[in-house]
């Protein structure tokens, strides 16, 4: 972060001064108590299960410089250099990353979807750093809090700004768009997510179409290959750049083919100076789904009219971030990490890459259950037992009560029953699953976030491990 004087965070945040001058200097801010570093000032986010301003003496003792609160205190108690009262800090967060972001000149890339959001972050953050100062928004930081702190870490140094942006409710993005200001949006598909809160996949496509609010002059990408993307894409007025598969657009992969454990070669065609071009690109990442976020990042290249070469060196040394379908050795098994999330389209896609994989072992599904899907919840469930039966796969572990239905649907479908095993949570997972286990097994481990499924890898490699 770029040094802020007190005066312009109390114009930001329309705060009042309690302890400090006016003209002493800002170097950072945090809302973490555990990771605050001396220097730093802590703004006292209040939540559903906690209330930071009872860390204050805490972050005090740590050497933060000052405190950003809500609440009447007596900080004179704790002998702060600085001490700024709002009248929500939220707010003042997200009013501070709003007037920070506008002290620079810098083209921002704003992405969004039901699945892929961060791949796509990281790749592009990967094929622009070859010749780029890039910050890209850490780990999955797409709600407000994370994007405000992300902005809030921009420096003059920065070309590139790379954000994702989530949402689980109408009008989170909008927010989120109008204080970023994108000059691209790129939303990667259209899932079944979040349906608890957004109704159904329309509802879902025009809370990631408010992506587009907060950019005046810039550029869409879409994906043409999704129906609702490309339907309400007709009223955007802004510039578009298109990417797909199965039909015409600005970036079009072909001849994709599997390198097993190795990833995916395909061709790509894009139109450079009005004439087409086909450039190979070899993705060493599982999932054919993940030939959409190269695209995507392509698209992104020529939206930003650098050159289309950076793309392949890029991703060819590219690595997934944890939990999103990457491949583990454990002793002498493999595993899909998954863990990340979970809904019906990336656990379809999940199970496709498990059982594309070309191995000896038996292929073996652990899924946990896919939270936020509303009343569709136990049809979602039920359609992924079948498919888990239909796919061929040789065992199926369910971990959590909703995913009970895909077990027993997977019985129906051809599993047999003894090939299935429902458990309560993930040790009792992990304990059913040792005893069975062979070599050259490859296993996918699958669920929503709030499942903690990476739990079970975490066990398996300490088990396995040492066994081996």
């Amino acid at each position: 972060m770029e040094v802020l004087r007190v005066d312009e965070a109390l114009h930001a945040t329309l705060g009042r001064l309690v302890i400090g001058k006016s003209h002493s200097i800002i170097k950072g801010f945090s809302t973490d108590s555990r990771s605050i570093k001396p220097g730093e000032v802590f703004i006292a986010l209040i939540g559903e299960r906690f209330d930071g301003h009872h860390f204050i003496p805490e972050v005090l003792k740590k050497g933060a410089e000052g405190v950003i609160v809500s609440k009447d205190l007596p900080l004179t108690r704790f002998k702060p250099e600085l001490a700024i009262k709002v009248e929500d800090t939220l707010k003042a967060l997200g009013m501070l990353a709003s007037y920070y972001r506008r002290k620079f000149q810098i083209r921002v890339v704003a992405i969004t979807g039901s699945n892929g959001k961060t791949t796509l972050k990281e790749m592009t953050a990967k094929v622009l750093n070859q010749q780029f100062a890039v910050l890209a928004s850490p780990k999955s930081f797409n709600n407000f809090i994370g994007l405000s702190l992300t902005l809030l870490g921009l420096e003059h140094k920065h070309q590139f700004l790379v954000v994702e942006m989530g949402t689980n409710h109408p009008g989170e993005i909008a927010k989120l768009t109008r204080i970023a200001k994108p000059t691209i949006g790129v939303i990667t598909n259209i899932g079944d997510a979040h349906l608890e809160f957004l109704g159904d996949r329309w509802g879902v496509a025009r809370a990631k179409f408010e992506i587009f609010e907060g950019i005046e002059d810039g550029v869409a990408i879409l994906n043409q290959d999704d129906p609702y993307i490309i339907s309400l894409g007709k009223e955007l007025k802004l510039k578009k750049v298109t990417f797909g598969i199965k039909k015409k657009a600005d970036l079009v992969a072909s001849d994709i083919q599997s390198l097993g454990l190795e990833g995916i070669r395909f061709s790509l065609r894009v139109k450079i100076e009005r004439k087409d071009e086909t450039i190979e690109v070899k993705l060493p990442v599982l999932g054919t789904h993940n030939v959409y976020n190269a695209l995507a990042c392509g698209a992104i290249i020529k939206a930003l009219d650098l050159e289309m070469d950076l793309l392949p060196k890029g991703l060819a040394s590219f690595k997934l971030p944890s939990g999103r379908t990457g491949l583990i050795k454990i002793g002498k098994i493999m595993v899909i990490d998954d863990t990340y999330n979970a809904n019906p389209t990336s656990t379809s896609e999940a199970i496709q890459t498990l059982m594309n994989l070309p191995t000896q072992g038996r292929k073996i599904c652990i899924l946990g259950d896919m939270l936020e899907l509303g009343q569709a919840a136990k049809l979602f469930h039920m359609k992924t037992g079948e498919m888990v039966a239909k796919m061929g796969v040789d065992l199926l572990f369910t971990v959590g009560d909703l995913v009970r239905v895909s077990a027993q649907e997977a019985t129906k479908a051809g599993l047999p029953p003894e090939n299935v095993f429902v458990s309560e949570d993930n040790q009792e997972t992990l304990e059913r699953l040792l005893p069975v286990l062979k070599e050259g097994d490859v296993i996918l481990i699958k669920g929503s976030r709030r499942m903690g499924m990476e739990r079970i890898i975490e066990s398996l490699k300490e088990r396995l491990m040492v066994d081996s």
